[in-house]
């Protein structure tokens, strides 16, 4: 057997010990750098630390300037890139370069649609599913309808509540409703959704429509499920007006606050502390921040994603858990 010169082995196991060191270099295009994405930024920059070399070009919510900053990225030697798209509609350019350079995605923020994410098979999601936010809903709802027989107004044993979505997300805020009703039916209550109202962004544009919801429905509404905490806000004012909000008419409302946002906003945590809001639900921006850079770690080093201690579904999807607020989870007032 012909044995290596003592020189050649050292060299060899320097050679080695020196590619254990090198930091991968790793893209990161979240849309802007306001302060709805930079919790998850801020999370991925910690993460990284000591471990990978990130290159962050922030795209001011433009897809046209996203793409291109993209581009400039792959012309680094990137070995991963993990990008929030402005726009999913649109990000077929920006696959197209990572196929050309073997560049494996990791999007987080905003899910492309399935048939884009089955176009290669280094494409990979990090997010909070809309089914989980709306189960963890109805299991508020469920306890609250539990702890108080007042909540069944018309003794009839079935929950029944309305949901309000959002115009431009329709499909995926109305999974999230039906979500809810699945959890409570599991909680063993009874229950009908006796609307689905899509509604603008905004406090006004629910305050309105939960208004003349209560104009159509009245006493029979029990329970509101809303697509985010701005709905419940506004579905609050209108049922304050209407009577509903204090003692045993009042009607519970449970929110969801937006991903990225740093914290329950003061607003809904006075509002859920003051029992306007029975709670909401929080998609953790910081975990899933952690979540997209253990992913983007693992590809970058060529490490199958399922080892990186997160459970992968589908091959592509990273699901970050989310936490239920009621107000016995506020922080205590000084």
């Amino acid at each position: 057997m012909q044995r290596l010169p003592i020189l050649a082995l050292a060299l060899i196991a320097a050679s080695c010990s020196q590619r254990d060191l090198e930091k991968p270099r790793i893209g990161l295009v979240p849309p802007s750098a306001d302060a709805a994405s930079a919790v998850i930024r801020r999370s991925i920059e910690a993460a990284a630390q000591d471990k990978a070399e990130l290159a962050i070009a922030d795209s001011l919510d433009r897809q046209s300037a996203q793409n291109a900053l993209a581009e400039a990225l792959f012309e680094k030697e990137l070995k991963a890139i993990a990008i929030d798209p402005v726009d999913v509609s649109y990000v077929d350019p920006i696959i197209a370069q990572a196929k050309a350079k073997r560049v494996p995605i990791v999007f987080f923020g905003l899910e492309p649609p399935r048939k884009t994410m089955r176009s290669w098979d280094k494409l990979f999601f990090v997010g909070t599913r809309r089914e989980e936010i709306g189960a963890a809903q109805g299991e508020m709802l469920a306890a609250y309808w539990k702890a108080n027989a007042a909540a069944d107004r018309n003794k009839d044993g079935v929950l029944q509540f309305v949901a309000l979505t959002a115009v431009e997300d329709e499909q995926e805020s109305s999974r999230q409703a039906e979500a809810a009703a699945k959890a409570l039916g599991a909680a063993g209550i009874p229950n009908l959704m006796l609307a689905e109202v899509g509604v603008e962004d905004g406090i006004a544009a629910a305050r309105k429509k939960t208004a003349a919801l209560i104009a159509v429905f009245g006493d029979r509404i029990e329970a509101f499920v809303c697509r985010d905490d701005d709905m419940a806000l506004g579905a609050a004012d209108a049922l304050k007006a209407a009577g509903y909000a204090k003692g045993k008419r009042r009607v519970p409302i449970v929110g969801a606050s937006v991903v990225g946002v740093p914290g329950i906003p003061a607003t809904v945590a006075a509002a859920i502390a003051s029992e306007v809001l029975l709670g909401t639900v929080f998609p953790d921006p910081a975990a899933q921040g952690k979540a997209v850079f253990d992913l983007a770690y693992a590809l970058a080093r060529g490490v199958a994603p399922w080892r990186t201690g997160w459970r992968i579904t589908d091959a592509k999807y990273l699901w970050v858990p989310c936490r239920k607020i009621a107000k016995a989870d506020l922080p205590p007032e000084n």
